[in-house]
């Protein structure tokens, strides 16, 4: 749950351990309770390795956020996800 007004950001890398020839993931910051995105990257944003983030700008106090990853195509691998919680000023 963030506890302040904040900016949410979710950092990942995404990997091609099995050599696949393509993939396409998707990322998301939810709002837990209304499944509501509050940032996202569909899957054309994301089809190759790299590191990435997905940022929500303006989460009000007291929202419990989730986050989820989905893949259209492949197999793709994610690792050293980090979620991010900045106060607003």
């Amino acid at each position: 749950m963030v506890s302040v007004s904040s900016t949410v950001t979710l950092t990942f890398e995404v990997l091609n351990p099995w050599n696949e020839t393509a993939f396409e993931l998707g990322a998301a910051i939810y709002d837990a309770i209304t499944d509501v995105p509050l940032g996202k990257a569909d899957s054309l944003e994301i089809v190759k390795p790299g590191t990435y983030s997905v940022k929500a700008d303006i989460v009000p106090a007291g929202t419990r956020v989730k986050i989820g990853f989905w893949a259209v195509t492949g197999t793709p691998g994610i690792d050293n996800v980090k979620v991010e919680a900045k106060p607003l000023p």
